[in-house]
């Protein structure tokens, strides 16, 4: 069995007030309440064709303004798939939803929890700020399990542990529920690692070799990895699987246009070719 996995953050850039030359006129002629940098309307059509031009089994979706853009995206791909579910995310950046297309004949059983930001980072005891809860998507594919989420982004609230808390969290309830199942995190980890490879701040490479050597995940997309960000500079979205096989590969499929939109992410794809 071959399984075609997406992550995409369809949201604007997280810096859109300083890179939008006319940011407040430009949401007041969208004449939404959209202020921040959730997924826009008016963007629908080039994700919808994006995702139909591949077809992928799973499509995990974040930062969407609200549930009727989950099922515009299923309605307007041309080839169908069917709304999972939204996850209500909230912190004190953004008031948005992740959520999940899946095709239709695949089966499949779904649930979802959260990790508070300001918990105890793990063994280290370290305290993080209180920003939020994330929900994790997890879907259960009989012989895989599937993990989504998107962590809080930003340098500061890395340098803040904030990051590292959800993280752990985050694999703490994954492991506890698949146990010995071979599974798959496949996220916008928002882990600022330039294209070189080096990360902007140390918190973020001491995660990423967290997950890699202390919690035995292999990065899906090799080391470095390509950038996922449109720029070409960061890589902010991570496949982490544990108990697969080698063959499975990650990596950003460039859409055309998502700039001009002020949009920061491409999708991540990855293929499991054999499970």
């Amino acid at each position: 069995m071959a399984l075609n996995i997406w992550n995409w953050n369809v949201g604007l850039d997280w810096t859109i007030k300083k890179i939008h030359p006319n940011y407040w006129k430009y949401f007041k002629e969208v004449g939404h309440h959209m202020h921040k940098n959730n997924f826009q309307d008016r963007d629908i059509p080039i994700v919808s064709e994006a995702i139909g031009q591949v077809n992928p089994d799973v499509v995990f979706l974040h930062e969407l303004d609200r549930p009727a853009q989950l099922e515009a995206l299923a309605q307007t791909i041309e080839n169908e798939h069917s709304v999972l579910y939204m996850t209500w995310v909230s912190d004190q950046y953004e008031d948005n939803y992740s959520g999940a297309l899946i095709r239709p004949d695949l089966p499949f059983e779904a649930h979802n929890y959260s990790v508070r930001s300001g918990a105890i980072v793990g063994e280290t005891g370290f305290p993080a700020p209180t920003v939020g809860n994330k929900s994790v998507i997890v879907l259960d594919l009989d012989k895989i399990v599937l993990a989504s989420v998107k962590l809080t982004a930003g340098p500061l609230w890395g340098l803040l542990g904030v990051r590292q808390s959800e993280a752990v969290q985050m694999v703490n309830h994954l492991t506890a529920y698949v146990r010995s199942k071979p599974h798959a995190i496949i996220a916008d980890m928002n882990l600022l690692q330039r294209a070189g490879g080096t990360f902007l701040i140390p918190q973020d490479k001491t995660l990423y070799r967290c997950i890699t050597q202390g919690w035995g995940y292999q990065d899906a997309a090799g080391f470095p990895g390509q950038p996922t960000h449109v720029n070409g500079k960061y890589r902010f979205d991570f496949a982490f699987t544990h108990g697969l096989k080698s063959d499975v590969a990650a990596a950003p499929i460039a859409i055309q246009g998502l700039a001009e939109r002020y949009m920061d992410h491409n999708p991540l794809q990855v293929t499991f070719d054999s499970l």
